[in-house]
């Protein structure tokens, strides 16, 4: 059996990515604690590196990321969180590199699939500037009159809006792209026959596969004809 140390070693040097397990020092408002040894070697194993090797390690230069904090009791702004992007800017203008934090003490699931997808999207959606954060093009893609809960004086909706993947995508823009994303990655198939019936959602995916090709030249046909092949059924959540 493997030590973490020798589990973090060889992380690194297949993703050029570095693993924090100890406390470190984020964004104000958000907190955890260290998660089991155990439980972290699992969650890399079993998880994490099979996520992670859907993609080319170019494009995960390309998205800047450079630490990936696996912890417990994960928290922002007081509320438990699965997972969260921290994006580090320097001279708001180009960055120093980003990191992302998971809770690893969710179920090793499709929720804990689609966390590392989400959380890494953000990072792709601002790997330039933060105009992906605010895209009003994607939000010209909903449905007549729709806003989303994040935008000013607008009261949280609960029922799920046709065009959204789930209650969370009803946030705001970016967390609408990042749970699109997320869903196509994990559950290609699913998210497809979903869009059969819903024109707002099959739009998102057009857009969203057009972003994703100008982002990296490798999202391409054979990207997604793989992933409809590697699509497993998502619960909702």
């Amino acid at each position: 059996m493997s030590t973490q140390d020798e589990i973090i070693l060889a992380f690194k040097k297949k993703f050029g990515v570095s693993i924090v397990t100890d406390k470190d020092k984020l964004e104000l408002g958000i907190g955890y604690n260290r998660a089991e040894e155990s439980r972290v070697n699992d969650y890399v194993e079993s998880i994490l590196c099979g996520e992670l090797s859907i993609y080319s390690n170019q494009v995960l230069k390309k998205s800047k990321l450079s630490r990936i904090v696996l912890c417990k009791d994960l928290a922002s702004l007081g509320e438990r969180v699965g997972g969260l992007a921290d994006l580090q800017w320097l001279g708001f203008t180009w960055f120093k590199g980003n990191q992302i934090c998971i809770d690893v003490e969710y179920p090793l699931n499709h929720y804990a699939r689609q966390v590392v997808h989400h959380e890494l999207y953000h990072l792709i959606d601002s790997a330039d500037d933060f105009s992906g954060l605010r895209d009003n093009e994607w939000k010209k893609l909903n449905p007549p009159n729709f806003k989303y809960n994040d935008d000013l004086g607008v009261n949280q909706k609960t029922t799920l809006t046709r065009g959204f993947i789930s209650n969370y995508a009803m946030k705001a823009v970016h967390e609408d792209k990042a749970e699109t994303y997320a869903r196509m990655i994990v559950d290609y198939n699913g998210i497809e026959k979903l869009a059969k019936e819903d024109l707002v959602l099959k739009r998102k995916i057009c857009r969203m596969k057009e972003l994703m090709k100008a982002f990296f030249s490798e999202f391409d046909d054979l990207f997604w004809q793989a992933r409809a092949k590697s699509s497993t059924a998502a619960p909702h959540f």
